[in-house]
């Protein structure tokens, strides 16, 4: 953030930091800019945009531990939710279950799954198709995303 802010000293012309904690935040911040509105016009729809998504991720735990009355084993796939392990096990499709669970609310519609790099494409329909079917009222979509710690990345809005 720090490095952002001097860099939008530098340019010539008026710049904001839009400040953002995760990945999905920041996206729907970028897909919500629009050149055709002032600055400020931006700076509150691209806030807006962020506030609006709830950041889910999935990992493998690299060792023992317990977090948050969670008991983690190493090789486990963990379950964040919004910097908060809610899940953890060695069946895929049960962690993102509990994952979504935790983040998707009454108001959600969309929930957008980036893959991570070494993830192949039949997890990723697995993944899509078990949430599509638990929550067939939000639309489902998938990325390629590449992220070498995460295998999935998601953002509910």
């Amino acid at each position: 953030m720090l490095a952002a802010q001097q860099a939008a000293t530098l340019v010539d012309v008026p710049t904001v930091v839009v400040a953002t904690r995760s990945i999905p935040q920041g996206l729907a911040a970028m897909v919500a800019f629009d050149p055709d509105r002032s600055l400020d016009e931006n700076r509150t729809a691209m806030l807006d945009a962020a506030a609006a998504v709830k950041t889910g991720l999935v990992t493998t735990a690299v060792r023992d531990s317990v977090s948050g009355g969670v008991a983690i084993r190493q090789g486990d796939y963990l379950g964040i939710a919004e910097g908060a392990i809610v899940a953890a096990g060695s069946e895929l499709l049960s962690i993102v279950r509990r994952l979504m669970e935790a983040l998707i609310d009454p108001d959600a519609s969309l929930v957008t799954v980036l893959a991570g790099a070494g993830v192949d494409d039949q997890t990723v329909e697995d993944v899509v198709s078990a949430i599509a079917a638990a929550w067939p009222e939000l639309e489902v979509e998938a990325h390629r995303g590449g992220q070498p710690v995460y295998s999935f990345i998601f953002s509910v809005e």
